[in-house]
């Protein structure tokens, strides 16, 4: 029985001659080689599971989080829209405020302090690394869990960046 191997590397693997020499060696020699890689949306047609010419399988894990590009679309069309959202808020204000909604300045000082948390959240998601944070957590995330999927005998980074991968699918 054919010993297995689980190899993650940090890049879309379609020209890596390193890491393709490695999963070869070890194919030839009569290893199980599993190659987990970043899938890349931008490349037309490169598969997500695929068995290699050279006898080895590579699994490339999403590299983009739906819903944060979601979310990120809708507050980048806000972002550009800030005049509307400010006449908004006004309005919102003014109407709560005629129906009686909003006794006082407690319920506006409420009001527009969860208007002023919105436009913070704005600011956090487009000022700051936290999507490119979480979409490299959302990719760590997914090769731990295909590294988990089946029982391997060896474990290999390919990357310093792939370290933290492997020890979490090592010790699941």
């Amino acid at each position: 029985m054919a010993k297995k191997v689980c190899m993650f590397v940090w890049n879309h693997f379609t020209n890596d001659a390193r890491v393709l020499r490695e999963c070869t060696a070890l194919t030839e020699a009569g290893y199980e080689v599993d190659l987990i890689a970043i899938h890349n949306w931008k490349i037309e047609g490169l598969a997500k599971k695929e068995k290699h010419q050279n006898g080895f399988s590579v699994t490339r894990v999403n590299n983009r989080w739906e819903a944060l590009h979601k979310i990120l679309r809708i507050v980048g069309k806000l972002k550009k829209k800030k005049f509307e959202i400010v006449l908004l808020a006004l309005l919102v204000w003014n109407t709560l405020w005629n129906l009686n909604l909003i006794n006082g300045w407690m319920g506006s000082g409420i009001l527009f302090g969860s208007f002023a948390l919105l436009a913070m959240g704005t600011l956090i998601i487009t000022k700051t690394k936290l999507p490119t944070l979480l979409t490299r957590s959302y990719i760590f995330g997914q090769m731990i869990y295909h590294g988990r999927k089946r029982k391997y005998d060896f474990y290999h980074s390919n990357d310093l960046n792939t370290l933290m991968q492997e020890l979490s699918a090592v010790n699941g």
